[in-house]
C-alpha cells in the first residue's frame, strides 16, 4: 500500500481531488470515501495486458468528503492519508500463465490491513520493509583527506598528473 500524508500549518487549510482515471481499458466507481478501478492493459497486435485493479481510499481529519463519479473531493480538511493499493495478474514466475486471485478482493484486504493502523505505524513498517532491501549492501570508499591542502594548489596537482578524487567531490 502506497501512503500519502497531507498536512498543513494551520487547521482546515487542505482542499484536493483524487481522481484515477485512464484513456481507455479501464474503469472507476465510487464506494464513500474509495475510488474502485479495475482494467486491463492493452498491447499490440489485439493481445491484450495485464489485468489490474487499483482501490484508494482517503482518510481525512476534519473538513469535508464528497464524491462524484471517479472524483472525490476533500474541502478544508487538517489532514488527509490517502492510501493506495494496486494487484496485477501478472505472474512473475511465470508470464505466460496470469494469476488467478481476486484482484479487488486483495486491494480491499490491504487496505483494511492499512486502515486498521496509525500513520506512524504505517511509517514505521515501511522504513522496516525499505531496510531490509536497501541494507543489504554497504560501499565505503577510502579517500586520501587533502582538505588541508589549498583548492589551487590541488588543481595544479591534479593538471601536472598527481590524482586526487576527493576533489571532484
Amino acid at each position: 500500500v502506497a501512503v500519502l500524508r497531507f498536512t498543513a500549518s494551520k487547521p482546515g487549510r487542505i482542499s484536493f481531488h483524487v481522481r484515477l482515471d485512464r484513456e481507455r481499458g479501464a474503469t472507476a466507481k465510487m464506494e464513500e470515501n474509495r475510488i474502485l478501478f479495475h482494467g486491463q492493459a492493452s498491447a499490440e497486435h489485439g493481445y491484450f495486458g495485464t489485468k489490474f485493479d487499483a482501490q484508494v481510499e482517503v482518510l481525512p481529519k476534519g473538513g469535508r468528503v464528497h464524491s462524484d463519479g471517479n472524483l472525490i473531493s476533500i474541502e478544508g480538511a487538517d489532514e488527509v492519508i490517502v492510501l493506495v493499493s494496486v494487484a496485477t495478474d501478472y505472474n512473475q514466475a511465470d508470464p505466460d500463465k496470469p494469476l488467478a486471485r481476486d484482484r479487488a478482493a486483495v486491494c480491499a484486504a490491504q487496505i483494511k490491513t492499512a486502515v486498521a493502523k496509525n500513520y506512524d505505524a504505517l511509517r514505521r513498517d515501511h522504513i522496516a520493509d525499505y531496510q531490509v532491501l536497501y541494507n543489504r549492501s554497504r560501499l565505503d570508499v577510502e579517500l586520501n583527506n587533502k582538505s588541508d591542502v589549498p583548492i589551487d594548489q590541488r588543481i595544479t596537482a591534479v593538471a601536472q598528473g598527481a590524482e586526487d578524487p576527493e576533489l571532484l567531490l
